[in-house]
């Protein structure tokens, strides 16, 4: 699940309360990201949590993982086509993409394009 940084304790609280699962939280200095990564590729959690600062910067890091899908959340902050998120959430290797927002379509549809596109590349055509 990519989160701004601001949600991971709400995303982490939440998962403890209606899920049961070893949940993992990307954060932290170097050594322990480190560690939490080598946990992750040995499969040792179910869901892992991640700011999207963290995902751009650890992005190679985790396109060794198989992931099955990925929780995009607060979604429209992928609007900008030329931003280093949105450009690291589309490289990300995943099967599947799932994105939550409340205000999908903030401004344009040039915005909503660059939106649906990160998370299913060319289902619209524009």
């Amino acid at each position: 699940v990519v989160v701004p940084a601001s949600l991971l304790a709400n995303w982490e609280l939440e998962c403890k309360v209606w899920m049961c699962c070893r949940v993992a939280i990307l954060h932290g200095k170097p050594k322990d990201r480190r560690d939490i990564l080598e946990a992750m590729a040995r499969d040792a959690y179910e869901v892992v949590l991640c700011s999207y600062d963290l995902l751009k910067l650890h992005l190679s890091e985790l396109n060794v993982i198989e992931w099955y899908i990925v929780v995009l959340d607060e979604l429209h902050n992928l609007k900008n086509p030329e931003a280093q998120i949105t450009k690291a959430v589309q490289q990300l290797a995943c099967k599947r993409k799932l994105g939550l927002s409340g205000t999908l379509m903030q401004n344009n549809a040039d915005e909503l394009h660059c939106v649906l596109d990160t998370i299913h590349p060319n289902c619209v055509r524009y």
